[in-house]
């Protein structure tokens, strides 16, 4: 996959749930990366 970094967040201090704006963001297809201290996954974002 080939791309670039559009944002990044710490979120290791955070309990809960995290919503992330991504209204700046031009439509297409993103991956997103989230890891955690024992697990990462990595989810398609698809902004229309």
């Amino acid at each position: 996959i080939n791309g670039k970094l559009v944002s990044q967040t710490d979120l290791r201090t955070m309990q809960g749930e995290k919503a992330v704006d991504v209204s700046s963001l031009a439509s297409g297809v993103y991956m997103v990366q989230i890891i955690g201290d024992s697990a990462s996954t990595v989810k398609r974002l698809i902004k229309e």
